[in-house]
């Protein structure tokens, strides 16, 4: 058990509030989401190891950020998700009831970049789409 100051947490500007409500708003849309694999497609993300896998082979990602982002992504169905969620996905500390944003954050397109360069090098035919000031889609081979 680690708590949030062992951590550090409180000198990155995260607080116990800001970690407790980004695990609901995670939990909350695991529930409503499928498995995270899609085998007829070849596609599977590991949850519990933070490892995806094309076609039994593993997909070089990080476990932090390009997991967490492209595993949002794969939970949304195909649906947009917009900068402000993934950012507070990988960095709860830079968003806010108020923020909204219309430009991609650097992080997020930092990891963006990452997982699409990984996708090709893997031979996954997954595109991570931008729709301009809104955010990011997953498009599974089909789309």
């Amino acid at each position: 058990h680690v708590t949030l100051l062992d951590a550090g947490w409180d000198r990155a500007g995260i607080t116990q509030d800001d970690v407790v409500d980004t695990s609901n708003a995670i939990a909350a849309r695991q529930k409503q989401s499928p498995p995270n694999e899609d085998t007829a497609r070849g596609l599977r993300l590991d949850k519990n190891a933070l490892l995806a896998f094309w076609n039994g082979t593993e997909i070089d990602i990080s476990p932090n950020r390009e997991f967490v982002i492209l595993s949002t992504l794969y939970n949304a169905n195909g649906a947009i998700v917009g900068y402000t969620e993934l950012l507070g996905a990988i960095a709860p500390a830079r968003v806010g009831p108020n923020i909204t944003f219309r430009k991609v954050p650097q992080e997020v397109k930092d990891a963006v970049s990452a997982i699409r360069k990984a996708l090709r090098t893997a031979g996954c035919p997954y595109k991570v789409k931008n729709v301009a000031s809104q955010g990011y889609r997953l498009r599974p081979p089909s789309d």
